[in-house]
């Protein structure tokens, strides 16, 4: 059994992740944080409730004991600020956002100035380990 964090829990992508990830047989849903917390996740949203209970932490405080997956659901320019923490103990990250999409900071600039987003990226050393999917 793998153990998951999901890090932006409470948007439309890491909702569907609790809904999928809850069925999976191999995965137990671990650790959810986002930026809206301080609530079990089936308070906030009902139709979660009988699914999944755990209480959505701050991003800050998403810890990586005891994960063996993390989930980044967050917009772009979130993620390569989390990625690293989880990388640097050896935890896969699957990141949702176009963060990690590119293998070079150039490739990442350009598409970051057709987005009006900040051309830096804060983790260029991940880039050449990340593996783009779709």
């Amino acid at each position: 059994m793998k153990r998951a964090a999901i890090v932006g829990a409470t948007g439309f992508g890491g909702l569907g992740l609790i809904d999928i990830l809850s069925r999976h047989p191999e995965i137990e849903i671990a650790s959810l944080s986002a930026l809206d917390h301080g609530k079990e996740i089936s308070s906030m949203f009902p139709h979660i409730e009988g699914i999944c209970s755990l209480e959505v932490l701050p991003p800050e405080q998403a810890g990586t004991e005891g994960i063996d997956i993390a989930f980044l659901s967050t917009p772009d320019q979130a993620g390569m600020k989390i990625a690293k923490k989880y990388y640097d103990r050896n935890i896969p990250v699957i990141d949702f956002s176009g963060d990690f999409r590119f293998s070079s900071t150039s490739e990442y600039s350009v598409y970051a100035g057709n987005k009006g987003m900040s051309d830096n990226h804060d983790s260029p050393d991940l880039l050449n380990h990340s593996v783009y999917g779709l």
